[in-house]
């Protein structure tokens, strides 16, 4: 229409679509639902919801956005029971049509598709008809689950590519897929994705493609001439997979790597095959590396575990089968603890490549098994049963069963790359060396050495035990076990010298050694040494038995990568953990890390990407837990116990070299250096760093980019963190002050160190070490800050140590509480919290007409919303209200008084009572009011929530109360005569409130009261009133001790409040003031320092001569209203508190 601007609105989600609908509604209710799918998908919200009721859908669907399709997908616990959609799920029939049911557009993420059938998408005349389609689109975060996939003419699910493009994060779970004939499930050129729990059906095949087609699942990587690298992450598990084993079917799961062109370069890496039950199909397994005209096609880590691989021509095929005009790739495939049972063969390996096929059920033990085994397969050991309770293995040279080796080094000759080398208990006085690929294994090595016990001199039981021991001391560097190969797992050993030498000789146990510039790559050639595994070890002592003096013997565990100009670059994707490192007592530490250095011409720092130390116990070092000299970069040092490190009694106390929990710093070397090599990104969290004899973490002047999080460290004999400019550690001052940068210290507990963390020296460059939202033992700022030294940001700082909540200033400048203490939960906003805590004490005042009225909020009390949800905490005041603002009280009451605390009408609840004290007038004096509080302040006034009696008397024009909730408050009153009258501003009908007559109480001027009490025995001195303070006294204590504290504090002038005999807010500021008063610490608790000058100034008060006993104490007013205020709560009759009235003032008493 011309001249009509038309707006049409997104639907909110969810969105509805019902094939039953006439016409297509607004989509926004079942009732008016789309008719179409594609109309839903097309009008959600990205992110949204289209719900498809049952029926039938004859359409092909383009997703376009992140959404979820749902069906109705029926139950859905983890597991295959309730694999496929309800009965009643709605269907996608594809009769007379082509395309695909679904499929996803380029860059689509954060899809869920679940709760379909889909069937009779049959035409494959454009080459991709499928169920659920994405191919091109490098999308992520997919998920398709509880659907039932039949008749197919090409894919049930097809992720992939031609292009190159990779998608990741796909999971395909709990479906039914049958009839599928090129593949059931297909994931093609992906990472990081999962197909698990699926019932499959394996389809017919495809006569236009005999060879690829009629797979249940698919895992590859195909390779057009971009270069492709997929299956990182991949995981398929926990299917079911049937076939007929007719051709063309091909397999049950098909892993392939195929290079097309002569440029390909096709890397499928880290699959694993792991849960699954494969059966009748042509092959149970099929893996093949394909390389057509020349190009590179490789299967790395392929892990093919714990299936069910039974009653297939073929179990397991790797290869290319015979006749295939490609060659053979690259392949590195283990196949373990399978049941591979019942096939008419059982693994066909045709590359010529070693395939690791240990430890599976083969249907047999007898000894012509083999028989179903061919090519270059390790399948020794071999079950002996179906559930593999034991093994029997006839490769005893590399076991050590049988007529194996007498020595670790002979076993290792003889291995090939790749091997698994179990070791048996025993004592082994031998040095080794590996230089090749395997898995060196120990008896104990599926057992975390954390926490293991030490027997005494270290005499391990070798019934039990695999113990490799330093057979003699050497004069040169050496070490007892020495890695030199890429992709070693070492695991399961007791490594230990007893017998070490000074530490000229370099005695070290266990060194990752990266400085040959020759280590074996086993099959991934890089410029490293990689992938190193250091499992389940004792790695320690190294030490000498008959004289531990700290000069005997090196490091425990040492990497050595200085990246010489001719070295290797680092050590990567290693991992050391589940070890006990323990008692380099010589001249070494129980970690060593040997970095890159200026002095030595490395070209850059020494690479460490991917290798963490982590869940590893380290102690007893003379020298540090761990040290990492030179330059390394990306070392992650995680969840270990590092403690008990230090130097001998007779070593110089102040040398930093001995008794560090962690130490980074420059090489020897490089420390007259200002551009020497330092340590860059290094990641220290989790850990537990205690009880060092010097500092928790020490970095020295060149380092940047580390981030220490999630620690604690504590008792540890100087810093929990320290960073040295000057890095004193090398003896002397070797100061740079401009090369530091970006260290974060967060979420970590630093407590009960002689210092928390400092800075020495003053950086040139600006930096601060980063250290706010920590735990420093305290949520005093005083205290806090007397923990920090230097260039260190420390606020704001966690407020409990498991950081739940967080030390924060209110930001609202010049609020009533801009400087108060509090803490608000962790990632909460003082404008945005469900909580506050006050953390020291805070009095508000507001002037009113006349006087001014206080709140007192004592330290520890968390304010909330009375029925839940955020508040705004800046907006926490007090404020002085006129009785005639408020309404709603009963008939006949008054209202003498009125104020508000809190948020005006909104409900506040205190963790404990607050005090008020209200000025109401002094014509109130000597009365008692009632104390009401309301939410708005018109209507619903109830004494709940002001602490029992809900009374008051007034003194000297003040109502003092407690109260746990907060709102409006006022004070009231019936008069005598009153007829029922409304008052204090009326208004209608609210609960009636506690109604008590006002009660006058006398008033006199202050007097002096004469005390007899009994005369004190021979010799004793006492003060103005007869006691001795004997005990400590802190917040909550409560009886005469408190009452006598209370008298002396009012008589020092430093306490005005009532004398109860609790020991609450007000008696610990009056403490306070006392301590201040007198130059003692500001503590607040009455220690031995406070009794004493208690004790002394009541000795000094007495005047000479006189017999002490009966003193004479003047009472203020305040103090003689107080007394009275407390008989009046108490409700003691009248004549009596006329009687001590008058006593108190020196009167008769008639």
């Amino acid at each position: 229409m011309s001249g009509v601007f038309v707006f049409t609105a997104h639907a909110a989600t969810p969105v509805y679509v019902d094939s039953a609908v006439e016409l297509s509604g607004d989509g926004l209710t079942p009732g008016t639902a789309f008719k179409t799918i594609q109309k839903g998908i097309s009008a959600v919200d990205d992110g949204g919801t289209v719900n498809v009721a049952a029926g039938t859908y004859a359409e092909n669907v383009t997703i376009d956005k992140s959404l979820t399709l749902r069906g109705d997908p029926g139950a859905q616990t983890e597991g295959i029971d309730d694999a496929g959609p309800s009965t009643s799920a709605p269907v996608l029939n594809g009769t007379d049509l082509s395309g695909s049911a679904i499929t996803l557009s380029p860059g689509v993420t954060n899809v869920l598709i679940e709760g379909f059938e889909v069937h009779n998408y049959t035409d494959i005349s454009d080459g991709s008809m499928g169920a659920i389609t994405s191919w091109n689109t490098g999308a992520s975060n997919i998920t398709v689950q509880d659907n039932f996939l039949h008749d197919i003419g090409w894919n049930g699910v097809l992720v992939g590519s031609d292009d190159g493009t990779l998608q990741s994060n796909w999971t395909v779970k709990r479906n039914i897929v049958s009839g599928a004939n090129y593949a059931g499930i297909e994931l093609t050129n992906t990472t990081y994705s999962e197909v698990a729990y699926n019932v499959i059906t394996i389809g017919a095949g495809i006569d236009s493609d005999p060879d690829d087609s009629g797979v249940g699942i698919e895992v590859a990587v195909r390779d057009h001439g971009t270069g492709v690298t997929a299956g990182t992450g991949v995981s398929v598990y926990d299917n079911e997979i049937d076939g007929d084993g007719v051709v063309p079917e091909r397999a049950g799961i098909n892993i392939l790597s195929r290079a097309y062109q002569a440029e390909s370069v096709a890397l499928l890496d880290g699959v694993t095959i792991e849960n699954n039950t494969v059966a009748g199909a042509t092959r149970g397994i099929f893996v093949v590396a394909e390389e057509r005209i020349g190009g590179n096609a490789e299967i790395s880590s392929l892990s093919i575990e714990s299936n069910t691989i039974a009653e297939n021509d073929v179990g397991i095929e790797v290869g290319l089968q015979s006749g295939s005009p490609h060659e053979n790739g690259t392949y590195d495939v283990a196949v373990v603890s399978n049941n591979i049972d019942g096939n008419d063969f059982g693994l066909d390996n045709t590359t010529g490549i070693e395939v690791n096929a240990a430890n599976n059920w083969w249907n047999s033990i007898n000894p012509d098994f083999p028989s179903i085994i061919s090519g270059n397969v390790n399948y020794a050991p071999w079950c002996e049963d179906s559930v593999c309770s034991t093994t029997r293995s006839s490769n005893a040279s590399i076991n050590g069963a049988d007529t194996g080796f007498l020595t670790i080094g002979g076993a290792i000759t003889a291995a090939e790359p790749g091997d698994t080398i179990n070791v048996g208990a025993g004592t082994y006085n031998e040095r080794i060396v590996i230089n090749k690929p395997l898995t060196l294994r120990g008896a104990t090595y599926s057992v975390n050495k954390n926490g293991y016990t030490v027997p005494v001199d270290y005499a391990w039981d070798s019934n039990i035990e695999s113990v490799i021991n330093n057979p003699e001391p050497a004069l040169s560097t050496s070490q007892v076990v020495d890695i030199v190969s890429d992709d070693v797992v070492f695991e399961g050993f007791i490594v230990q010298s007893l017998n070490a030498l000074p530490s000229s000789a370099n005695d070290h146990l266990l060194r990752l050694d990266a400085t040959t510039g020759t280590a074996d790559d086993g099959e991934v050639a890089d410029n490293t040494l990689d992938n190193i595994v250091i499992r389940n070890n004792i790695i320690g002592p190294n030490t000498n038995l008959t004289s531990r003096n700290g000069t005997n013997g090196r490091m425990g565990l040492y990497f050595a990568s200085p990246n010489y100009p001719a070295d290797e670059r680092g050590i990567t994707n290693t991992l050391v953990t589940g070890n006990k490192i323990f008692d380099s007592n010589g001249n070494g530490n129980n970690v060593f890390v040997w970095g890159a250095a200026e002095s030595y011409g490395s070209p850059a720092n020494a690479d460490y990407t991917g290798t963490v130390i982590e869940d590893n116990e380290i102690y007893g070092s003379h020298r540090s837990g761990v040290e990492i000299a030179g330059g390394v970069d990306n070392l992650v040092i995680r969840n270990n116990d590092i403690y008990g490190n230090s130097g001998l009694p007779s070593d110089d106390s102040a040398n930093l070299k001995y008794g560090n929990g962690i130490l980074i710093i420059r090489m020897d070397g490089d420390k007259t250096s200002v551009t020497a090599m330092g340590s860059a990104s290094l990641i220290i969290e989790d850990n537990r760093i205690h009880d060092n004899e010097k500092n928790g973490i020490y970095f020295g002047p060149i380092n940047s980019g580390h981030i220490i999080s999630g620690n604690e460290i504590y008792g540890n004999g100087q810093d929990g963190i320290r960073v040295d400019l000057t890095e004193q550690y090398h003896g002397g001052s070797w100061p740079v002050y401009d090369n530091i940068s970006n260290i974060t210290a967060e979420k970590n507990k630093v407590y009960n160190n002689n210092v928390g963390a400092q800075v020495i020296g003053s950086p040139t460059n600006g930096f601060v070490l980063d250290a706010v939202n920590n735990w420093w033992g305290t949520v005093s700022s005083t205290e806090v800050a007397a923990k920090i030294n230097g260039d260190v940001a420390y606020e704001p700082y966690c407020a409990t140590s498991a950081c739940t909540s967080i030390y924060a200033q209110i930001p609202a400048t010049g609020s009533q509480l801009d400087d108060a203490e509090i803490s608000v939960p962790d990632d909460a906003t003082p404008t945005d919290t469900p909580s506050v805590t006050f953390l020291e004490e805070t009095v508000l005042a507001e002037a009113g007409d006349g006087g001014t009225s206080t709140v007192t909020l004592p330290v520890g009390v968390t304010v909330t919303k009375t029925d839940g949800g955020n508040i705004d905490v800046t907006l926490l005041a007090a404020a002085s209200t006129t009785p005639d603002s408020l309404s709603g009280f009963g008939t006949g009451i008054v209202v003498d008084s009125a104020f508000q605390w809190g948020i005006p009408n909104i409900g506040l609840t205190f963790s404990e009572p607050i005090t008020l004290n209200i000025f109401v007038g002094t014509n109130f004096s000597g009365q008692v009011l009632n104390i009401v509080r309301s939410v708005s302040g018109s209507g619903d006034w109830t004494s709940d929530g002001i602490v029992s009696p809900a009374t008051c008397a007034v003194f000297n024009g003040f109502c003092t109360f407690t109260a746990t909730k907060a709102s409006y408050y006022a004070t009231t009153h019936v008069p005598p005569s009153s007829s029922g009258s409304g008052g204090g501003g009326g208004g209608g009908g609210g609960a009636a409130p506690v109604v008590t007559t006002p009660t006058p109480v006398a008033t006199a001027p202050a007097v002096a009261v004469a005390a007899p009490v009994a005369t004190p025995p021979a010799g004793e001195v006492l003060g103005v009133a007869t006691f001795r303070f004997t005990k400590t006294l802190r917040y909550g204590s409560e009886g005469e001790d408190v009452t006598e504290l209370q008298n002396r504090l009012t008589a020092e002038g430093v306490y005005s409040g009532p004398i109860t005999g609790y020991f609450g807010p007000l008696t610990e500021a009056g403490v306070k003031a006392f301590q201040a008063k007198y130059d003692i610490e500001q503590a607040g608790v009455v220690g031995p320092l406070t009794r004493a000058r208690l004790n002394s100034a009541v000795a000094a008060a007495a005047p000479a001569g006189q017999v002490l006993g009966a003193a004479t104490t003047t009472l203020s007013e305040t103090q003689i209203q107080s007394i009275l205020n407390i008989l009046v709560v108490f409700e003691v009759d009248q004549v009596t508190i006329d009687k001590v009235n008058a006593a108190l003032r020196g009167q008769s008493v008639r």
